[in-house]
């Protein structure tokens, strides 16, 4: 049985986790440092890892922090890399590996027919069409709006939602400039991922299942349909299943 450290680098935070047999049995989560891959190596022991980072130039440094711990045995993914889907897009070198390894964990289930939602710090919904990568759409993520708005702006404050926010803005009248600008942007946020979720399923003739994941997913489950499955770690899943492929 082997041990796959399945490494997740975004634009804000890296994550980690520890698969045996398919299933994660430990995990972290840290801000951008590359010294912590080192820590996690150490204290899990991996057969090898696996890496995904937006981050380009971040790859060397983690595989380096990762072979100064003994782990040889590493897969970084990329456009190039032995994915279970061709890719039918236009540009294949520049296509972020995050969104490759949520579809890759869809399509390891059997798929072959998917809307993927991953929300981050950028919103990206993919399509799965044929067994065929698509592509997809891209958009702000709900912090990234927040910060643009204030940092847009003379007098309006930077606000945060968080998942329990969800039932409670989002619908105006916003009575004070915050819960204001909660609403707008929540109520936009939602909308713009909702249709495009919509436009993407037209062009199914049976509509497919749509996957849900990223960390504000729990802020877009009951504003998209139909109703999606929601998988935390698809990211990492498809690290893991990737490490499989390429390593075996």
């Amino acid at each position: 049985m082997s041990r796959v450290l399945a490494i997740d680098r975004g634009n804000d935070s890296v994550k980690g986790a520890i698969f045996e047999s398919g299933r994660i049995t430990a995990r972290w989560s840290k801000e951008g440092a590359v010294e912590e891959i080192a820590v996690w190596a150490a204290e899990s022991k991996p057969d090898g890892a696996a890496v995904s980072s937006v981050v380009r130039e971040w790859n060397d440094l983690c595989e380096s922090a990762l072979k100064g711990e003994g782990v040889v045995r590493i897969v970084i993914a990329g456009h190039d890399s032995p994915w279970p889907f061709a890719l039918d897009i236009d540009s294949h070198g520049t296509v972020g590996p995050d969104r490759l390894c949520a579809a890759a964990a869809v399509a390891d289930r059997g798929v072959n027919d998917a809307v993927i939602v991953d929300a981050g710090s950028a919103v990206t919904v993919d399509i799965l069409s044929g067994g065929t990568f698509a592509g997809g759409a891209i958009m702000p993520g709900l912090d990234m709006m927040l910060r643009s708005l204030s940092e847009g702006t003379s007098a309006l404050p930077l606000v945060r939602i968080d998942t329990d926010d969800a039932g409670k803005c989002g619908i105006p009248p916003g009575r004070d400039t915050e819960s204001a600008v909660r609403t707008g942007v929540l109520g936009a946020w939602r909308g713009g991922v909702a249709n495009l979720v919509r436009l993407s399923l037209e062009r199914f003739e049976n509509p497919p299942p749509l996957f849900l994941t990223g960390g504000d997913a729990g802020l877009l489950v009951d504003a998209i349909s139909p109703a999606p499955r929601h998988y935390p770690d698809l990211v990492l899943q498809g690290l893991n299943c990737l490490y499989h492929r390429e390593i075996g």
